[in-house]
């Protein structure tokens, strides 16, 4: 296992949404429809569901994504939010009219990391896989 960066959450919708204001009081944020993503054929949650269940909260969700890539299509021309991380927002915010505010709650940062099997520690194409990731992430950090 290797840390790749820090990142925090951000809270991400469209740029005509009245509701997303710079200062996003809990109970709005709280009742807006949300867009999350869940993974894979068990649908799990990503890591801002985690949070919001540590802090005894459950958002309203309206639309349910299978990657973070559909997220900006998704909130287009909606009053819909969602709560992805930064680097993902400001990678979007590139291409698609992104707002981007804080979340209103006091959400821990976390460290992107990257792991594998002991087994390919020593394998070419996971050691060359590995190098890359690491290398790109550094350029994030220093960028």
């Amino acid at each position: 296992k290797a840390a790749l960066f820090e990142e925090k959450l951000v809270c991400v919708g469209c740029p005509t949404n009245k509701q997303l204001s710079r200062r996003l009081p809990l109970e709005k944020y709280m009742s807006m429809g949300h867009v999350t993503v869940r993974f894979g054929r068990a649908r799990r949650p990503s890591i801002e569901e985690f949070f919001l269940l540590d802090l005894g909260l459950k958002r309203r969700e309206e639309v349910v994504v299978p990657t973070f890539d559909l997220v900006p299509s998704m909130l287009s021309r909606t009053n819909r939010i969602a709560t992805i991380p930064m680097r993902l927002a400001r990678h979007f915010a590139e291409v698609v009219p992104l707002r981007i505010v804080q979340v209103p709650l006091p959400l821990s940062s976390f460290t992107e990391t990257i792991q594998w099997p002991a087994l390919h520690n020593g394998d070419p194409a996971s050691i060359w896989m590995r190098e890359l990731l690491l290398q790109e992430a550094q350029s994030l950090v220093a960028g």
